[in-house]
């Protein structure tokens, strides 16, 4: 295309998408709890991996911690959805009503959650 692009260029433009892309979802009613695994993930012996002892299968426990990370990594909040200053980081101001919309429905589903049950 003729464009030079430097890695944290390239870095920052997939992050501008990542997070397109959860803003969509959560626009649409996708949640913290659709970020989950197969079942029998959690029923199956799985490789070593750090987060799990050899051969143990993932808890949901366990998944939601690594989800907690995650999250934290790519600059979201708890539930998953894009904070205000990681759109400022990327230029993304525009989204930043979609991004109160969205902690603003879960907000409103967790209050309504604990009133019904």
């Amino acid at each position: 295309t003729g464009v030079t692009w430097t890695p944290a260029e390239l870095l920052d433009g997939a992050d501008r998408g990542e997070n397109l892309a959860r803003l969509f979802n959560y626009r649409e009613g996708f949640t913290r709890e659709d970020d989950t695994l197969p079942d029998r993930v959690f029923d199956e012996r799985v490789p070593m991996r750090k987060e799990v002892p050899e051969g143990e299968p993932i808890t949901r426990k366990a998944l939601e911690i690594m989800k907690d990370e995650y999250y934290w990594e790519r600059g979201w909040d708890k539930s998953g959805c894009p904070t205000e200053e990681s759109l400022r980081r990327l230029g993304m101001e525009e989204y930043f009503d979609v991004a109160k919309e969205c902690r603003s429905r879960i907000k409103n589903r967790r209050s309504s959650c604990e009133v019904t049950n």
